[in-house]
């Protein structure tokens, strides 16, 4: 079974974009003191507005993220 691929890139000035063989979205994020990133899509981006947040986690030697708007663990692949 082959991997969807998908990539989020966030940037130190507070951009981040995310590509998968369907879409290009992008848009601005903030972490949160507890760690939660929360990403929203500009203005000019598919479903402009949306805010989805994220929180990673360590999963024996990779990651997880939480989906809050799934409400599911997704893996996560460092880069």
């Amino acid at each position: 079974m082959e991997r969807k691929q998908r990539t989020f890139f966030f940037a130190e000035d507070g951009t981040w974009r995310y590509r998968d063989a369907q879409t290009d979205v992008h848009g601005t994020y903030r972490i949160a003191d507890d760690g939660v990133v929360c990403a929203t899509n500009a203005p000019d981006s598919p479903r402009a507005g949306l805010k989805t947040c994220y929180t990673f986690y360590r999963d024996g030697s990779g990651y997880r993220y939480w989906h809050d708007r799934s409400g599911r663990f997704l893996p996560a692949y460092l880069r």
